[in-house]
């Protein structure tokens, strides 16, 4: 890649997210979620990625996320959330340019992401079927989570706010995970995949959603959903080649082919069911930033062979549930010459094994062993190929969903 090519591609993503700091600029998405601790205690964790050359990005790690509890609709309590540790930065960059970014250097030429986590612990007064940890929006002092004004998909001046929402009556429950990092980079006119890498600790039956982005005033009060500038809504929110775009609500798979230089948001929520009971939500947000003159061509994992039956062109496969020990191999290559690929796989069942063979090759060779507990629960499950390159200077990273009925 050409030092012409990077210079554009910089400036061009400058050009893109610069507006004023009152808009808050230091970032570009977030997500929360819970976690049970025990009995009626819940640990609220809030995950925030924030651009590195952001006008207000230094003040994140001094930040106090403020957490609005709901039961039943109603006011119930609040909390601040605290960081659990230093920033850690996930800019999707080369290795050769990874102290050439604004994360590393005021004086750093790629631009640089870096996620913040926040947490804190609540003992709730019992059960209930309604209960809402809010994001209002609000980090303590006079920061707010201002949304940039770079942002091309909805109307400008608002600011992010998150919720996740528990039903504790059959039990105590814990959110779901997302397993990928988002990386909000995409090159224009090449086919995109895009997933959150949802999993549940808890073994519940998850479904994908996208839904609108959340803001909330000045005071941290919810106003509703932001709004978006026709045609694009929260369910087909970016701009794309006509028919590229699609969204599977049962493994979060997004594919799109961009065909405009944009800054979308673009907001997923995970529902839990338990027993045909829905017993929790999270969501993340994130801003989708799709360049032009970068021509880094993403890597591609295949559709898999297995043992038992074949995988459908969704990657898809439907199993009796006397199945036992099922394998499935599957292959990831990368477009462009010269470029290797690192591998990783999340999502799977504690009892299935993985074997990468040519990892950080240009064509690893990816083998699954799902070794099936008799009986085992039928259900759908998910797992997760993370394919990153070593495109330079910004990488590109997929993420693949495979189901398994």
């Amino acid at each position: 890649m050409s030092i012409h090519w990077r210079g554009r591609l910089v400036l061009l993503f400058f050009s893109l997210l610069s507006c004023s700091s009152l808009q808050a600029t230091h970032i570009i998405g977030g997500e929360i979620g819970y976690t049970n601790v025990s009995g009626y205690t819940y640990q609220v964790t809030l995950s925030i990625y924030g651009d590195c050359a952001g006008s207000s990005f230094p003040t994140l790690p001094n930040a106090i996320p403020h957490i609005e509890i709901y039961k039943n609709s109603a006011s119930w309590s609040y909390m601040d959330l605290t960081l659990t540790g230093p920033g850690v930065e996930v800019t999707p960059v080369c290795v050769s340019e990874a102290s050439n970014t604004t994360c590393v250097s005021t004086t750093g030429t790629i631009p640089g992401v870096m996620k913040f986590v926040y947490s804190g612990t609540v003992t709730l007064d019992g059960p209930s079927s309604n209960w809402t940890f809010f994001f209002n929006s609000q980090f303590g002092g006079s920061l707010g989570a201002g949304r940039s004004n770079a942002i091309t998909n909805i109307v400008q001046g608002s600011k992010m706010a998150l919720q996740a929402t528990l039903n504790n009556v059959g039990g105590p429950n814990s959110s779901a995970l997302f397993t990928t990092i988002p990386t909000p980079f995409f090159c224009i006119n090449l086919p995109q995949e895009y997933n959150q890498g949802g999993v549940d600790p808890d073994g519940d039956q998850l479904s994908f959603s996208l839904v609108p982005g959340l803001t909330a005033d000045n005071t941290g009060v919810l106003q509703g959903p932001v709004s978006y500038i026709a045609p694009y809504t929260y369910s087909d929110p970016l701009a794309t080649v006509p028919g590229s775009f699609n969204f599977n609500a049962t493994n979060g798979q997004m594919s799109f082919t961009p065909n405009l230089v944009q800054t979308s948001l673009v907001v997923n929520q995970i529902t839990e069911t338990r027993g045909g009971v829905v017993v929790g939500t999270c969501m993340r947000e994130m801003n989708l930033v799709v360049l032009s003159n970068c021509n880094n061509q993403p890597p591609f994992a295949s559709i898999p062979t297995s043992t038992y039956g074949s995988f459908g062109a969704d990657r898809t496969i439907t199993l009796c549930n006397l199945i036992t020990n099922p394998q499935f191999v599957l292959q990831v290559t990368d477009p462009d010459a010269g470029q290797h690929v690192n591998v990783t796989v999340t999502g799977l069942p504690g009892s299935a094994t993985t074997s990468i063979a040519g990892n950080n090759t240009s064509n690893p060779v990816v083998t699954i062993n799902w070794t099936i507990p008799q009986p085992t629960v039928p259900g759908v499950y998910n797992f997760y190929v993370n394919c990153a390159d070593d495109g330079c200077p910004l990488s590109s990273k997929q993420t693949f969903a495979y189901t398994v009925i």
